[in-house]
């Protein structure tokens, strides 16, 4: 008798395993090469599973490198590593990332803000099995791969500095504002150095590769602790820094902190309490609705 477990760990079964894989690649790279239209639709329905190969069997990573396609936030069209890296800056070493739910929370990242602002462009991961594949895609063509969303990211160039209008005590009330309201939800405040068109951003403490591949396979649905940076050039932001420098207990002004952190966390995806951010709305519509009439 020939055991199932003798067959799938035979030598001979590992090498038509090999032979049969890279044959079917090379047909899926010739398609690719020959009739681009045709290999967007076959990605579209199975790309995927090609990242899952990646993520499953390292072992045939650089055959499948060539067939990933990614959209980005520099244009529609989806792009592969290469074509990436050739339209990379000259002095940019690392290969830019998000990660996001879908692609339209992607496009509307915070996290994006640095990089528009110089240039720079970036590939967007929307789907379940990116985190897993990243562990296994540490570089290509010896560019390093680097999430946006890691606290010590270090950016090529410069962009034009932001000009804030508030004074230390209500940057000081701000600061203290996000840390009453959130607590131990958050891992610190401070000012950010790279947000240009959003009011804030949640930056991780660890590896948020690690950390959303762990969290899926554990189905850990809580919100996960991050630091918060807040853009205190942001017009939402210093209304909040003056409601506050004048009275550190303005609910109105806690309303918006709440509503800032769960804006940061959906477009990070993660899960929120739908019934307490509709709750949180009606009171932040009222107060508009509320206000004098210039």
């Amino acid at each position: 008798n020939v055991s199932r477990e003798m067959v799938q760990g035979s030598a001979t079964m590992a090498r038509i395993k090999k032979t049969l894989t890279s044959r079917v690649i090379k047909e899926i790279n010739d398609m690719a090469g020959a009739d681009a239209d045709k290999f967007a639709a076959f990605w579209n329905e199975f790309g995927i599973f090609f990242k899952e190969g990646i993520a499953v069997d390292p072992s045939a990573k650089d055959e499948i490198l060539p067939l990933l396609r990614f959209h980005t936030s520099a244009s529609d069209t989806l792009s592969t590593f290469d074509a990436y890296i050739a339209r990379m800056k000259p002095d940019q070493t690392e290969i830019y990332y998000v990660h996001a739910n879908d692609l339209a929370s992607a496009q509307q990242s915070p996290h994006l803000d640095a990089v528009h602002a110089r240039g720079i462009e970036a590939l967007l991961l929307t789907d379940m099995v990116d985190p897993f594949m990243m562990q296994h895609v540490r570089d290509v063509q010896g560019k390093k791969l680097r999430n946006l969303e890691d606290p010590d990211v270090v950016l090529p160039g410069e962009d034009a500095a932001q000009t804030s209008t508030m004074d230390d005590a209500q940057l000081l009330a701000v600061v203290e504002g996000f840390k009453q309201v959130l607590g131990s939800r958050i891992d610190g405040v401070q000012a950010s150095q790279v947000l240009r068109n959003h009011p804030l951003r949640l930056v991780a403490t660890a590896n948020s590769d690690m950390e959303r591949m762990r969290r899926m396979i554990e189905r850990d649905t809580s919100a996960p602790t991050r630091k918060v940076e807040f853009n205190q050039a942001h017009p939402i932001i210093t209304g909040v820094a003056s409601r506050l420098a004048h009275n550190p207990d303005d609910a109105i002004g806690a309303a918006v902190i709440e509503q800032l952190y769960a804006s940061a966390q959906l477009l990070d995806g993660s899960a929120l309490d739908p019934a307490a951010m509709v709750k949180r709305l009606e009171t932040l519509m009222q107060a508009a609705v509320s206000a004098p009439l210039e």
